[in-house]
């Protein structure tokens, strides 16, 4: 894989768990201050809605001080809430109405330390956003990681096949790429049950923003759970291709006889399956402190192999053919800029089915 991409992807990875560290340790604070923090009489002092001007946006946050008193020692509080929390001015200055100079109210003091205090112990969704929003970029780093194309790496060489001929390796197997979209799916819905569950049990009552977001995620997830469904359909039609070559080293100029070979598992009715032979070409770009990539089909050709046909349980659906490496294009190259990616594609279109296509890298030498 490219090292622009890897640095892409670890920054959507590492940048996304950070905010979950944050938020995780937000929904604790916020469930350990609620269940600890012990009741007090208090007495409410003033209130008042702060706000905050940005750039871009304006928040406000409710502000009610109020005084307690502790084994004979009083202290003063402004938290209205177990964690501080801006939003929008009608939420804010809704919040301060239930609240009036002289009034007594109910206060919650840390036993451990009373100068921490808040006045209404309800659970706030805001930290359960930091918990679940980042999961969307986790999730597009992981679907980037399973389904690129991963050209600039070193090819992985044929091997000698027993029947003759030598196997070439795809980028990445049905079976890897089936449990890959699983554990994704699993981990999506796994860490929304974990953050909203906690929230939907706890809460004695749930604010809007909770009927949103949480249709939200679950949608989301659809996404890998629909990829999963549609690989598994697949496993059903069709086991692991063979794809060979006759010999194990390709240069320019030189000829690639490719061989494809589809196990079928159930009677299915095949379109069509054809062979590609691409070279893929990467391109880094610089325009005064501005850097940009690309990546095109330099060379393409494909071939039809195999037409429509009935197949049953048990049987092979194959086909062979001869390319040409054009004398005239580039080698691969997997250093430096541009780099150039060669490979063979298997397409069998499969009527009524998800189809199949996979990609299988070889070296093409000078």
């Amino acid at each position: 894989m490219k090292w622009f991409l890897r640095i892409v992807l670890a920054a959507f990875c590492v940048i996304p768990t950070i905010f979950l560290v944050i938020g995780f340790s937000m929904v604790f604070s916020q469930a350990s201050q609620i269940n600890t923090f012990v009741p007090v009489d208090a007495v409410v002092l003033s209130t008042e809605v702060k706000v905050r001007r940005g750039d871009d946006s304006t928040t406000y946050t409710p502000i009610v001080k109020y005084r307690y008193a502790v084994a004979g020692k009083e202290y003063e509080g402004d938290d209205v809430y177990p964690l501080s929390i801006s939003a929008g001015k009608g939420w804010a200055y809704e919040t301060i109405e239930k609240f009036s100079e002289g009034q007594t109210v109910t206060a919650y003091h840390d036993p451990g330390d009373p100068h921490e205090a808040f006045l209404i112990p309800e659970y706030s969704y805001f930290p359960y956003i930091f918990t679940q929003f980042p999961m969307l970029f986790l999730m597009v780093a992981a679907m980037v990681w399973i389904f690129a194309s991963r050209g600039g790496r070193k090819v992985t060489p044929p091997e000698r096949s027993e029947v003759g001929g030598y196997r070439l390796q795809p980028v990445m197997s049905l079976k890897s790429r089936r449990r890959m979209v699983f554990l994704l799916a699993i981990f999506w819905y796994g860490m929304g049950a974990f953050s909203a569950g906690h929230y939907l049990l706890s809460a004695s009552k749930y604010e809007t923003i909770a009927y949103i977001f949480v249709p939200i995620y679950l949608a989301f997830g659809l996404i890998p759970a629909g990829v999963w469904v549609h690989s598994l359909r697949l496993s059903w039609v069709v086991e692991e291709p063979l794809v060979m070559t006759g010999k194990n080293e390709y240069r320019l100029g030189g000829e690639v006889a490719a061989l494809v070979v589809l196990p079928i598992k159930s009677t299915v009715t095949i379109n069509e399956l054809t062979i590609t032979l691409k070279c893929d070409q990467s391109t880094r770009t610089k325009s005064g402190s501005k850097t940009s990539y690309s990546t095109n089909t330099c060379y393409e050709q494909t071939a039809s192999v195999a037409d429509a046909q009935q197949a049953h349980a048990g049987e092979r659906v194959s086909g062979s053919h001869t390319f040409e490496i054009p004398a005239s294009e580039s080698a691969t190259k997997s250093k430096g800029y541009p780099m150039y990616d060669w490979y063979l594609e298997a397409h069998l279109d499969i009527a009524d089915r998800p189809d199949y296509k996979g990609k299988f890298p070889i070296e093409v030498l000078g």
